[in-house]
């Protein structure tokens, strides 16, 4: 009498190392995917702090009040802050309009004005406005 061998299953053996190599890929994928995030994160951080300044720009430009202070006020509240500008009259606190994303303690948003040099004469009177925004590490 001979015994009949069932073919139609797997070994422990044959399972296990299949187990093992779903599992290996699973971790590669999953790797992938964590580097892909965050790659993402961290441009739409700086998106939204250039929104903000593009956001800052237009109230600015509008004359309206920011933060609900008035113009005459702001100026009172961070006088002679200097944003690296030789001419800046101004240094101007408008943390109310920085992103959501930026909660850290020293994260900043401010904007100085300054009147343009003999260089920059093409400006035709105007002033100019440089921001500074420091957020989650980053400083645009």
């Amino acid at each position: 009498m001979s015994k009949q061998i069932n073919k139609k299953g797997f070994t422990l053996a044959e399972a296990l190392i299949a187990m093992l190599s779903v599992a290996v890929m699973a971790a590669g994928i999953i790797t992938a995917l964590m580097a892909t995030k965050r790659s993402i994160v961290a441009p739409s951080n700086r998106e939204e702090m250039i929104f903000a300044i593009e956001e800052a720009t237009s109230v600015l430009q509008g004359g309206g009040t920011i933060c609900g202070i008035s113009e005459d006020d702001r100026l009172a509240l961070t006088p002679n802050c200097n944003l690296d500008a030789p001419n800046a009259l101004d240094c101007h606190d408008i943390s109310c309009l920085r992103p959501r994303s930026c909660t850290a303690a020293n994260d900043v948003f401010v904007y100085s004005v300054s009147e343009p040099s003999n260089i920059e004469n093409d400006t035709q009177g105007r002033r100019i406005i440089k921001f500074r925004i420091q957020c989650e590490g980053q400083t645009i």
